[in-house]
């Protein structure tokens, strides 16, 4: 029974990764869309950075796949929350 819990919740955590992902991208597209990341705060303009310089905005249509895959492992790594971190000067992680 454990060995089926531990799967699942592993599964589930691919999918919650893969979920904040497609946010991160929308939300990259938002502030694009508005103009740049100028209004942002430090650690949303560090995070920002960190993935629009792995995923650029989306003029055309395209295959996002290759784009989701990217922000997941970026979020995977921590790499998103580490520029955060690096950004304000914390550790927000814990």
């Amino acid at each position: 029974m454990g060995t089926i819990a531990a799967r699942k919740a592993r599964e589930i955590l691919g999918n919650v990764r893969s979920v904040m992902a497609l946010e991160a991208l929308a939300a990259c597209q938002a502030v694009d869309l508005r103009g740049g990341p100028d209004f942002l705060s430090i650690p949303g303009r560090a995070a920002y950075r960190v993935l629009r310089s792995a995923v650029p905005m989306v003029s055309v249509d395209r295959i996002m796949y290759p784009d989701i895959a990217a922000a997941t492992a970026l979020l995977a790594d921590g790499a998103l929350l580490r520029a955060a971190e690096e950004a304000m000067g914390a550790d927000i992680g814990e």
